[in-house]
């Protein structure tokens, strides 16, 4: 594994919980939510999907396109966060 991988592991986990609390009661404090649990559990899936998008744009420039990783960031910039915020709002946090 390459150390932007292990960059984007350390940084996905630290900032996992501050997120959820975050998005929970800050972004979404709107939200009606029935279940506490389930909510965790979709934010999860929903958290996951945007750490396997950035393993993509990372694996795409470094391994792929054989390109200095750093261009990963476009895709982690404007790509990741959209799809997180759509999946958030119109599943998670519904």
């Amino acid at each position: 594994m390459t150390s932007p991988q292990w960059a984007n592991i350390i940084a996905f986990i630290f900032s996992f919980t501050v997120s959820y609390l975050g998005q929970r009661h800050v972004t979404f404090a709107q939200s009606t939510v029935k279940s506490e649990r389930a909510t965790l559990l979709k934010f999860v899936a929903s958290t996951a999907l945007s750490f396997l998008l950035n393993v993509f744009w990372i694996h795409l420039t470094s391994e792929i396109l054989a390109v200095d990783p750093n261009f990963a960031i476009i895709g982690m910039v404007i790509f990741t966060p959209a799809v997180t915020f759509m999946t958030q709002k119109a599943w998670v946090f519904k």
